[in-house]
């Protein structure tokens, strides 16, 4: 007995000085958010969100999710309707949202969704709908279900994150609506289909999906290759290729009643392949480093003998031949023998000649564009334009007379490239524009290919190192933070010897580029050694 009671008071004892030291914690993080919530400073606010996830304790949770959602609703009207997005921190964003997702009580939840449905900023709402999704209280499951029909398309994509993020099997049947629906934002879409492969039930998903796949619009082919996705694995499809609902409904029969599926028609967009990595998208844009040290000798890998030729794309439909494309295309097709046969030592000549290759090569369904960077980024043209062989010819008449110069601004380069992607928009609400084209029948870009050969060392979320290097941190968490709402893959290509040059690429940097490719769901590759 006399043990056991002295057992007893040592537990006490302990849990005294940890409920304590919980008291004084939460103290210490009130205070700082207190102090520092409205800081100048964007990692100060950053960190006063993060140490508020403390007050998820069961006792302060409603006090610490109100001044989540005050240091929340602060950053997001700093960008004064769109105007001043770079005074927006992603750090602060992305850390209120990480906070808010630890929130259990019932106080505080209800505070949460209250707040989801009546904030009157959109981009609030945007974030509280993504952090419901790390809530389990089923309510927050009903809430984002009911934000899927939110007039605000930010919104709707906030609710998908968030639905994805808890992959409940009793959000399926909203999920699949959403996804039929012509009115969900392609982005939204995205995650949707993520949500219902992750629920993972195909004999309640198989026909919402194939007829999701139905409703999608040529250009959303990356919606279009995740439906296939998620399809091929309910149907035992291997590597599935084609977008016809039909022959979807023939192969969900056939594995329902035991048979193998019939080899699919392949009929999606072949995909765009740049230094090995591919994209099976149709709306591209190409953000190309001709920074000064691009100019010096990188040792690239030898010709896969085994690998096809390159050929041009076949023409699609019944056109007939075009004098002037006819013409554009026997140009194009001049530079693309030029560098195909170059033997290339620098850089520059290696850009030249796969970004030649890619050009040439580019499906017509794709809508590309281009940028340019050194310092100062500028783009080839300011919209998407079709792959004709008239603006092949242009921009690989542009590639063949670059020259490097200047240092390496790679934030400069991806920022020009966002400028090409649409703020999200309902497909109901269409612009027409003096000639009656429809401005959103091909909207920005969902997929870039970064090319560098260096560090980021000028320019926005540099360092201030000697030489200056990227702020990893803030750079990353400003991708993530523009990346939420637009969803846009960037695959990164790092080129350059390691060590070797006047801007020499260093583990370091590759684990920075790599990042980025992480990040965003891209692909990484090095060329050089």
């Amino acid at each position: 007995m006399v043990r056991m009671m002295g057992s007893l008071a040592l537990v006490a004892a302990l849990l005294g000085v940890s409920f304590a030291a919980a008291a004084d914690e939460w103290a210490e993080a009130a205070g700082y958010a207190q102090r520092y919530g409205g800081s100048k400073d964007a990692s100060e606010r950053a960190q006063a969100a993060s140490k508020l996830a403390v007050g998820m304790d069961g006792k302060h949770d409603k006090t610490a999710v109100g001044m989540l959602l005050a240091i929340l609703s602060n950053e997001c009207a700093k960008d004064e309707g769109g105007k001043s997005e770079d005074k927006v921190s992603g750090e602060v964003l992305m850390n209120c949202e990480d906070s808010l997702k630890k929130a259990g009580v019932k106080e505080a939840v209800d505070l949460l969704l209250k707040e989801a449905a009546k904030n009157p900023n959109p981009r609030v709402r945007f974030h509280i709908a993504r952090s419901l999704g790390g809530v389990a209280a089923e309510e927050a499951a009903r809430t984002l279900m009911t934000l899927l029909d939110d007039k605000d398309p930010k919104v709707v994509i906030g609710a998908a994150d968030g639905l994805k993020d808890q992959s409940k099997e009793s959000t399926l049947e909203a999920i699949l609506k959403a996804l039929k629906s012509k009115l969900t934002p392609w982005e939204a879409k995205l995650s949707l289909v993520e949500a219902v492969n992750k629920i993972d039930k195909a004999e309640k998903s198989v026909d919402g999906l194939i007829e999701a796949l139905g409703a999608l619009s040529a250009d959303q082919a990356r919606v279009k290759l995740e439906v296939i996705k998620v399809l091929g694995k309910f149907c035992g499809v291997a590597d599935p290729k084609t977008d016809d609902p039909n022959w979807w409904k023939t192969a969900w029969t056939d594995k329902k009643g035991g048979k193998d599926p019939a080899k699919d028609g392949g009929t999606t967009v072949e995909p765009t392949e740049f230094f090995g990595l591919k994209a099976k998208s149709t709306r591209i844009v190409f953000v190309l480093d001709r920074t000064g040290s691009m100019d010096d000798p990188c040792t690239f890998p030898p010709t896969d003998p085994k690998k096809p030729p390159v050929r041009p794309p076949e023409q699609t439909g019944n056109q007939k031949p075009n004098p002037a494309e006819e013409a554009a295309k026997a140009q194009a097709e001049g530079l693309f023998k030029k560098w195909d046969s170059m033997k290339v030592a620098k850089k520059i000549e290696g850009l030249k000649k796969e970004f030649t290759k890619t050009i040439y090569a580019l499906d017509p369904r794709v809508h590309f564009a281009v940028v340019w960077y050194e310092g100062n980024p500028q783009p080839w043209r300011n919209d998407l334009v079709p792959a004709t062989w008239a603006n092949k010819l242009d921009v690989l008449k542009e590639i063949d007379k670059l020259s490097p110069s200047g240092p390496t601004n790679i934030w400069g380069g991806l920022e020009t490239a966002y400028k090409l992607v649409e703020q999200p928009n309902r497909p109901d609400v269409v612009a027409v524009d003096k000639k009656g084209n429809y401005a959103t029948m091909v909207k920005g870009a969902d997929t870039f290919f970064l090319m560098t050969d260096g560090n980021h060392n000028t320019g926005k979320f540099t360092g201030n190192g000697n030489p200056p290097g990227p702020d990893t941190n803030a750079f990353i968490a400003e991708v993530k933070k523009v990346n939420a709402l637009r969803k846009v893959i960037i695959h990164v290509i790092a080129l350059g010897d390691m060590g070797a040059g006047g801007d020499p690429l260093t583990q370091n940097s590759l684990n920075f580029l790599q990042k980025i490719a992480n990040e965003t769901g891209g692909s990484f590759v090095h060329i050089g050694k």
